[in-house]
């Protein structure tokens, strides 16, 4: 998982991808930056309760954008899956 502004691209490499994964890259974000707005699709580990709670425990520090359910056109990395695939 990654993320970028101007200046900075950070990135976690995992096996595994969760919430817990997931939570500690956001914190990781707030930290450094700490202000962060996140776009997030609807994967499992990005929907949860544990991380619905844990959006909402740092709301202050944190704000997040869903996509919509299916929407390739403004998914960023769809592009660049499609070119490693062929």
């Amino acid at each position: 998982m990654g993320a970028l502004n101007p200046e900075h691209f950070i990135y976690e490499l995992s096996d595994k991808l969760n919430s817990d994964v997931f939570k500690n890259f956001i914190l990781r974000l707030i930290d450094k930056f700490k202000k962060v707005v996140i776009v997030i699709d609807h994967g499992p580990y990005h929907v949860s309760k544990n991380m619905q709670e844990f959006y909402a425990e740092n709301r202050e520090h944190l704000h997040v954008e869903n996509f919509p359910s299916y929407s390739p056109e403004v998914d960023l990395k769809i592009p660049i899956y499609d070119y490693l695939r062929t």
